[in-house]
């Protein structure tokens, strides 16, 4: 039997989110052959990096359309289990992603600005 809190009561939905700020999560050890996040960025022309972060900002021509486009990304981010951060203006929709569990960007953002849109 697995103790509590080391893995066996975990939902699927979940991984590793009580193992955050301790150091051991798994889904995001660093290797020697992580790319940079230079390199992360230029698979993706439409966004830029910003203190370590993809950010992109897109515009609309009301507020109702910026908060549709909003439940559009959370329903992606809730399939891949990675939310980004939003900023939701008067026609406008600001989106910046890193992995917050890593400190750092990974696959999961490039995954995730991909299906948002290149």
């Amino acid at each position: 039997m697995v103790p509590p809190g080391d893995g066996g009561d975990r939902p699927h939905s979940a991984p590793f989110r009580e193992d955050r700020g301790r150091g051991i999560g798994r889904c995001h050890e660093v290797s020697v052959t992580d790319p940079t996040p230079e390199e992360l960025a230029a698979l993706l022309p439409s966004w830029t990096l910003e203190g370590g972060r993809l950010v992109r900002s897109f515009r609309f021509p009301d507020f109702a359309s910026g908060l549709a486009f909003v439940v559009r990304v959370g329903a992606l981010a809730e399939e891949r289990h990675h939310h980004p951060d939003v900023e939701l203006r008067w026609g406008l929709v600001k989106l910046s992603l890193w992995t917050h569990d890593a400190g750092r960007l990974t696959h999961q953002d490039v995954d995730l600005a991909r299906a948002i849109g290149p």
